[in-house]
């Protein structure tokens, strides 16, 4: 049995990441103000849904425990134990399933060890950079162990406290606007950039520059959301906080088998990239149908696939 020797992180700085692990518990049914997260933390290491180990350096092994709380969500408890089985605790935080796969170009951790959790992917069609936190670490352990890359895409998640439905716009893109998409997204260029071509990537940056110029002129006139149908930018550099708007694909309704407690599972797509938008039904301002449109902030998840 597990002998629980340390507790969550303590700095200033990692006290801002717990309260931020915190705050985005509420997305997936855990909203309660009198909720005992040292008991739940307690329960899922007694009893974990899966248990993950992984030999690390002088002794120590990495640890993950997952405990599923409904269909395809719940939390996972991080840390590390001595040759003595003592457990330190470094972070629980919640994880679920994410939407369709995100075809990457390229994937990479932020850090050599994969300490953070945090990981970069450049979509492979489009060229969107994207981070987000791991949520399978310990198939990148695995992976990193035997110098594999043997992954070729992301399952992407986002956990968001506060949202709203919107209309769709019409489909009535003017010839400019759709000739400027079409440059920035071309494929060709793209991979003559990859592979070093400098003139491509510059040709890229111009169309790029020449888009967000005609984007901008349409919104001195025109109502903006009018005008920009989709967006998906980063808040933070290191938190993987996002602002997404894009059209809802499919609804579901998940329940939380520990707090009873229901919320929405939305199918977003924005920018070609499909994200599993978790949210409670108190904090979402609308009601989510397919082909409307989410507009919120998201902390991004993603399991390598």
């Amino acid at each position: 049995m597990e002998k629980i020797g340390g507790k969550l992180q303590s700095t200033q700085q990692e006290e801002r990441g717990v309260n931020q692990v915190f705050r985005y518990l509420k997305a997936i049914g855990f909203g309660e103000e009198n909720l005992d997260i040292k008991k739940i933390a307690r329960d899922i290491i007694k009893a974990p849904t899966q248990y993950h180990e992984f030999e690390d350096e002088d002794d120590f092994k990495k640890v993950e425990y997952y405990k599923e709380f409904g269909e395809g969500f719940g939390l996972v408890i991080r840390g590390e134990k001595d040759k003595d089985n003592w457990l330190n605790i470094f972070s629980m935080s919640p994880y679920a399933q994410g939407g369709a796969m995100v075809e990457g170009y390229e994937i990479e951790m932020l850090d050599e060890e994969g300490e953070t959790g945090s990981a970069l992917c450049e979509e492979q069609h489009s060229g969107t950079l994207f981070s987000f936190y791991l949520q399978n670490l310990s198939d990148w352990y695995a992976l990193h162990d035997e110098d594999k890359e043997d992954y070729t895409g992301v399952s992407v998640a986002g956990f968001s406290i506060e949202g709203m439905v919107i209309f769709p716009v019409a489909d009535q893109q003017d010839r400019r606007e759709k000739a400027l998409k079409e440059a920035v997204g071309n494929a060709g260029l793209l991979e003559r950039a990859r592979n070093g071509d400098e003139s491509a990537a510059d040709e890229l940056s111009t169309n790029a520059r020449e888009l967000t110029r005609y984007l901008y002129e349409r919104i001195q006139k025109e109502e903006m959301l009018t005008v920009l149908r989709e967006y998906f930018y980063p808040l933070s550099e290191t938190e993987d906080l996002y602002s997404i708007l894009g059209e809802i694909k499919e609804v579901k309704i998940l329940t939380n088998v520990l707090t009873n407690k229901s919320f929405y599972c939305l199918d977003v797509e924005a920018m070609g990239i499909h994200v599993n938008i978790y949210i409670g039904r108190e904090d979402l301002v609308g009601l989510p149908t397919v082909g409307m449109r989410f507009k919120g902030e998201a902390w991004l998840h993603g399991g390598l696939m």
